[in-house]
């Protein structure tokens, strides 16, 4: 199964501090897995429309699912908190991921494209903004 693609950009923040061999064995995963992530931005995710939330709650519980962890959903207030837990061995070290599912509300006047939920790679250029193609990250280096 493909590995959870919200953990891309994560672990671009650990490469600087990594092998090369490492490095390029997390990049190679990373761009297998692009259309899960990009499935992933796709999801609107406003706290202010229940709707945008539940959808999103429900995507990433099917996620962590497929890739064995024991999901919890505990009941709040509000939107319920996802637990999710998955145990290797008693030996291993514990690796906490902590994220918001839920985003700021969305001004789509403030965006410099069609629809704030269609992802878009871009890149500077000259002090402007220019989207790029997702299959083309490739070759760019991190």
């Amino acid at each position: 199964m493909k590995n959870f693609k919200s953990l891309f950009f994560t672990l671009l923040i650990i490469l600087p501090t990594s092998g090369q061999k490492i490095k390029e064995e997390i990049l190679a995963n990373a761009m297998l897995n692009m259309d899960e992530f990009i499935e992933f931005l796709s999801l609107p995710n406003d706290a202010n429309v229940k709707d945008d939330i539940d959808r999103l709650i429900d995507w990433t519980e099917r996620k962590f699912q497929s890739l064995n962890f024991d999901i919890k959903l505990l009941d709040t207030d509000t939107f319920p908190l996802m637990l999710a837990e998955k145990k290797v061995n008693n030996s291993s070290k514990t690796i906490l991921i902590y994220l918001h599912l839920d985003g700021q509300p969305i001004d789509v006047s403030k965006w410099d494209q069609e629809d704030p939920f269609s992802p878009v790679f871009k890149i500077s250029n000259n002090n402007s903004f220019s989207g790029i193609n997702w299959d083309s990250m490739e070759r760019f280096k991190f």
